[in-house]
């Protein structure tokens, strides 16, 4: 195994302004660190609602993503942020052109993210970060297994897949592959072998898109593919060695059977499962193109429905009818049904095409991810009508808001979400689950201007479904 320590320097640009932000914003390029860059950012969080005597109080953690004028997805500057709940930011590391994916808790002090397609793991309070720099093509999400030290990740290639015309065509599809620490392949489980394809062009013709984008990578042809998938998060309950996927493109979340690879079943449309709404009749689908699927237990899920390509909204003939919410449904295997639990819909104009999240919070309120870094009220206009970014909302059972954060309009993140530290010393003992990291976490290092990166690279395939 190879170990290259690699110190990045972290360089971008600043453009200031007073109080509210339009347009294509830049940043100090010397620093992004910097006493003035991280004031101007401070300024410009709003918290919106506050009720302490509601509130589940804790520390939210998001990648704070600045986007770019009209060019979605490209980023000018990322931060990978804590912020208390009265709106302050301690941002530790930063990065130019890059954004932070999903976060999950790996211990006390540890966090897994995405950075440029790779793990990464960040201890916030010693701002030490390890990334692993053994995916192909990684995207959207992971997860960890501490039993077995292994990542589980979403990744995607290119293959021939049959049209509607029954015709062979190159189209970008999706994989889950498990990595060890020396990055072999344990495990890799191929969505094509049992998901159908059928159910993307159906659904796609229906809302008249294509969903075409570029495959960059050696040796990748040239142009744009199909992206028929766009599996976007992951929970890996590897205590009842079960795995749970959300295929956005597909409307579909299926659980999966580990190690065996087999699909247990397949919820959202085209699955296994009649879909009832509150109102008692079957429906088509109960949510469109959402984020973050996770496994609350007793059949029980949680989800970010963003409400895009709402083909019951496009039928209905009402303008501006897409919205998004937070949506908790319960799976029943015995009468084969899907029922909503809860719901809490968004104002029209909180709807996020892009990005999304949502978490139950320990105290049963909800915390939603209105990310996306402009919100379009009107899908066929200009997109960018509102004059805010991404928006955190936490809402009790009752639908009642008791904290709201709004960022300024071009920021954004993917997911939000809040956690509560056992304890606040900076250089506790690790949990269990730390303790099986080979990190060095109580490595020195200066915040101002760099992050300490170990860099493992290796592969070999041991397990194929």
């Amino acid at each position: 195994m190879n170990l290259k320590f690699i110190l990045i320097l972290f360089t971008s640009y600043l453009i200031l302004s007073s109080g509210t932000v339009t347009g294509s914003m830049t940043l100090d390029q010397n620093d992004l660190l910097s006493d003035s860059n991280l004031q101007f950012i401070q300024s410009n969080i709003n918290i919106t609602v506050s009720k302490s005597d509601k509130y589940d109080e804790g520390i939210n953690i998001f990648g704070l993503y600045q986007g770019e004028n009209n060019l979605p997805f490209s980023a000018n500057n990322s931060y990978l942020t804590t912020m208390d709940m009265n709106g302050n930011i301690d941002s530790k590391i930063a990065s130019p052109g890059r954004y932070f994916g999903s976060m999950d808790k790996i211990n006390e002090t540890t966090f897994m993210t995405m950075y440029e397609h790779n793990p990464m793991l960040w201890n916030y309070k010693t701002n030490v970060t390890q990334t692993f720099d053994f995916t192909n093509h990684m995207h959207h999400d992971m997860a960890y297994n501490p039993e077995t030290q292994t990542f589980m990740v979403i990744e995607a290639y290119l293959e021939n897949v049959l049209n509607e015309t029954g015709q062979p065509e190159l189209m970008i599809v999706d994989r889950l592959r498990e990595y060890n620490m020396n990055g072999d392949i344990q495990w890799q489980w191929n969505a094509t072998n049992h998901l159908d394809p059928n159910v993307f062009f159906e659904y796609y013709d229906l809302v008249n898109q294509t969903s075409r984008a570029p495959f960059r990578g050696p040796g990748t042809p040239p142009g744009t593919f199909r992206s028929i998938m766009h599996t976007n998060s992951i929970d890996w309950d590897y205590q009842h060695h079960k795995i749970y996927i959300n295929v956005r493109r597909m409307n579909q979340f299926v659980k999966i059977d580990y190690p065996t690879g087999d699909v247990d079943w397949i919820a959202g449309r085209g699955g296994n499962f009649s879909l009832i709404p509150r109102q008692g009749r079957n429906a088509t689908s109960l949510w469109y193109t959402p984020h973050d699927v996770s496994y609350l237990g007793n059949n029980e899920f949680l989800m970010f429905d963003n409400g895009a390509n709402n083909i019951t909204a496009y039928q209905s003939g009402i303008p501006n009818s897409e919205r998004s919410s937070i949506l908790r449904v319960k799976v029943n295997e015995s009468d084969m049904t899907i029922t909503p639990v809860f719901r809490w819909t968004a104002p029209l104009e909180y709807f996020s095409f892009h990005w999304g999240g949502a978490q139950l919070l320990p105290n049963g309120n909800y915390l939603g991810s209105f990310g996306s870094w402009y919100h379009a009220t009107n899908r066929t206009a200009n997109p960018f009508t509102t004059q805010f970014g991404g928006v955190a909302v936490e809402v009790t059972p009752q639908g009642e808001i008791v904290w709201e954060m709004k960022l300024p309009y071009l920021w954004g993140f993917f997911r939000f979400n809040r956690f509560f530290p056992a304890s606040d010393s900076s250089n506790s003992s690790l949990s269990a689950t730390g303790d099986q990291l080979p990190i060095n976490f109580l490595l020195p290092i200066a915040v101002s201007t760099m992050a300490v990166m170990v860099i493992f690279s290796k592969r070999k395939l041991s397990h194929n479904c």
